[in-house]
C-alpha cells in the first residue's frame, strides 16, 4: 500500500526517510517519480539510471553521473530492470508551497508545452482543486505499462482507461501541458490546500451524463478514445478536451479538434446524422477490431462508416468491427461516427455478416460486410410468412424497396434469417 503524511502542525521532524517500493512485474522498466523531501539527490536510485526531461528539446538529458540535488515538484525517469527494489528518498519533507517552473517552446506543435513534473507532497493531492487556471490545460498524462497512458480530465472527472482520477498519489511524476499558442517561461504554485485524505475517491458517474468510449484493437493491444457530450463544450479545442500523448505503440485511435489529436473529446451535444471523423494508427498486413466499450445515456444507435469499404456497422450492437489495414501509419479519412434514431428499427438476432439499419432518407437499409452478397438475393417476409419483397443485391449497401408500417419482420440471405423490429 502508499502511506502518506499530513503534518497539521503539531509534529516537529527534521530528516526522513520515504521509500518508494518498485515492482517490476510484467517486465516493466522506466518509473516516473518525483520526490517528497527537500534535500534528496540522485542516490536516491542507487546504481539506476535516471533522468528528467527539456521541454525546449523534447528530449531527456543525459542520465545523472554527478551529484544532482532532487528539486521538489520537478519529474524524473528511472530505469530499472531485474528484481523489484526499494528507492529511499532523505531529506526534510516538503511542507510549504511548491514553485514549478514551466516552459512553452518546443520544436513543433505536437511536443511543445509538454512538462514533466511531480508531486512535492508526502500526501496525495487533488489536481482537479488547481483549476481553473488559464496557465496550464486541465488535463495530467501518467504512465500506467510500457507506452500506455492514463489521461485524466480535471473539467468533466472523465478519464482514460475509465475509472482513473485527478488526484495522484505521493512521489508520482505526471505530465502537464503549458496553455498558449506563444513561447514562453512561465510557473505554477502547489500549495498544501492541494493535499487530501482521500487516496482513492469513488468515482459515482453521473446519472446523466452522455459518454462514447471506443476500443480499437489488435492481437497485442488496445487503445482507446472517450466522446464526453456536455453543453458547457465546445467543437473546438477547449477544456473538455486532452489531448492524445505521443507514443509509438499501434493500434491508436483518436479524434480531432482544431487539427490536434484527441484521447478526449469534449462536443456539446449528440446530433443525429453529423458526421465526426475518427482517426486511427495502424500498422500494414494486420487485423484490428473496433468497438464500444462504453455507451452512456445515448438513445441513438451509434453507427461506424468505413469509407473505404463503403460499409456502417452499428457498435450499439454490442459487435466489433473487423478489418485489415492495408497501409500503415495515420489515417483521419477512412473512419467516422454518425449517430442516428433508434426508433426505426433493430436488428434482433441473426448474422454479424450483415447489419440493418434507417438511413437518412427513412429506407430501411442492409450493409453487407463482404462484396460476395454482391449478385444475390433477399427476401423480406412479415410475421406471419407472408413475402413482402425479393430484392437483388447490387452493393454492399442496398436499400430495402418500399416503406413499412411498425411490426415485427424477416430478413433472409443466402439461407440466413434475421429477426427485426420496425417502430415507426
Amino acid at each position: 500500500g502508499t502511506a502518506t503524511f499530513i503534518n497539521n502542525g503539531t509534529a516537529n521532524i527534521a530528516v526522513v526517510n520515504v521509500e518508494q517500493f518498485i515492482n517490476t512485474d510484467g517486465g516493466r522498466e522506466y518509473f516516473y517519480l518525483a520526490s517528497p523531501v527537500s534535500g534528496a539527490t540522485n542516490t536516491t536510485f542507487g546504481n539506476d539510471l535516471a533522468t528528467d526531461y527539456v521541454e525546449a528539446s523534447h528530449a531527456y538529458n543525459a542520465a545523472y553521473t554527478e551529484l544532482t540535488p532532487l528539486v521538489s515538484g520537478k519529474g524524473y525517469v528511472s530505469n530499472h530492470t531485474g528484481s523489484d527494489t526499494t528507492y529511499t528518498f532523505s531529506g526534510t519533507l516538503t511542507e510549504s508551497d511548491v514553485t514549478v517552473n514551466l516552459t512553452y517552446t518546443g520544436i513543433s506543435d505536437r511536443q511543445r508545452g509538454f512538462n514533466l513534473i511531480g508531486n512535492p507532497y508526502p500526501a496525495y493531492i487533488n489536481w482537479a482543486a488547481l483549476f481553473p487556471t488559464n496557465i496550464i490545460e486541465p488535463t495530467i498524462w501518467y504512465p500506467d505499462g510500457f507506452n500506455e497512458f492514463t489521461t485524466v480530465n480535471a473539467t468533466s472527472g472523465e478519464s482514460v482507461p475509465a475509472g482513473a482520477s485527478a488526484v495522484v498519489p505521493p512521489e508520482q511524476a505526471f505530465w502537464v501541458r503549458v496553455a498558449g499558442n506563444l513561447p514562453t517561461t512561465t510557473n505554477i504554485t502547489l500549495t498544501k490546500n492541494l493535499i487530501t485524505t482521500d487516496s482513492h475517491p469513488l468515482y459515482v458517474p453521473n446519472s446523466t451524463r452522455q459518454v462514447l468510449r471506443l476500443n480499437i484493437s489488435n492481437t497485442q493491444n488496445t487503445d482507446q478514445n472517450l466522446f464526453v457530450f456536455n453543453s458547457n463544450a465546445t467543437l473546438g479545442f477547449d477544456a473538455y478536451d486532452s489531448r492524445k500523448m505521443n507514443n509509438e505503440q499501434t493500434p491508436k485511435i483518436y479524434t480531432m479538434a482544431d487539427d490536434i489529436q484527441l484521447v478526449i473529446n469534449g462536443i456539446p451535444a449528440v446530433v443525429e446524422n453529423q458526421e465526426i471523423a475518427l482517426g486511427v494508427k495502424i500498422g500494414s498486413n494486420e487485423t484490428y477490431t473496433i468497438a464500444a466499450a462504453e455507451i452512456e445515456n445515448i438513445s441513438q444507435q451509434v453507427i461506424l462508416l468505413d469509407k473505404v469499404l463503403n460499409t456502417e456497422f452499428d457498435l450499439s450492437a454490442g459487435n466489433s468491427y473487423e478489418f485489415t489495414s492495408t497501409d500503415a501509419g495515420d489515417n483521419t479519412s477512412r473512419f467516422a461516427i454518425v449517430f442516428r434514431s433508434p426508433n426505426a428499427i433493430t436488428q434482433i438476432d441473426g448474422s454479424n455478416l450483415f447489419n440493418i439499419y434507417v438511413n437518412k432518407q427513412g429506407k430501411i437499409t442492409v450493409s453487407f460486410d463482404s462484396k460476395n452478397y454482391i449478385g444475390q438475393s433477399f427476401r423480406l417476409y412479415d410475421a406471419t410468412g407472408k413475402m413482402l419483397v425479393e430484392q437483388r443485391i447490387n452493393n454492399t449497401i442496398t436499400e430495402i424497396q418500399g416503406n413499412y408500417c411498425s411490426g415485427v419482420y424477416l430478413l433472409n440471405v443466402n439461407q440466413k434469417t434475421v429477426k427485426i423490429i420496425v417502430n415507426n
